[in-house]
């Protein structure tokens, strides 16, 4: 669904979210480089908000809006589904600030390759 380029995807996410390893940092290192990867397609938007920006609001939860008419709230036990004009918006104004800050591009590729040479430092320490 990704490589269909009939689509359009908009993806954000926090440089903290980017630097949590929940695997190897091996692991680590291919999922920065997919990344950098799918920022490259025409029809995929990729943003990351870095630890340098103030950022506008503080959601206690992350969401995936669809097609600008649903948003869901995904817990430990389950999903939230929410389809209200307010509920929406306020959603959608939060996605926007946060896009707001967010680096894209080249500048959003630098970030990873620098994300990318502090695992492959980490690798070295573990190796150690």
């Amino acid at each position: 669904m990704l490589f269909d380029a009939g689509r359009e995807f908009s993806f954000l996410l926090t440089e903290g979210a980017v630097r949590t390893w929940p695997g190897s940092p091996s692991l680590m290192l291919v999922q920065l480089d997919r990344l950098a990867q799918v920022s490259t397609l025409s029809h995929v938007k990729l943003g990351v908000v870095p630890w340098s920006v103030q950022v506008p609001a503080f959601p206690l939860h992350g969401f995936t809006i669809y097609d600008g008419a649903v948003s869901v709230v995904e817990s430990l036990t389950g999903d939230l589904t929410l389809t209200g004009s307010s509920e929406l918006a306020a959603h959608i104004r939060t996605f926007e600030a946060f896009a707001g800050v967010a680096v894209y591009e080249d500048e959003l590729r630098e970030l990873l390759r620098t994300i990318a040479d502090d695992y492959r430092e980490l690798v070295k320490r573990l190796e150690k």
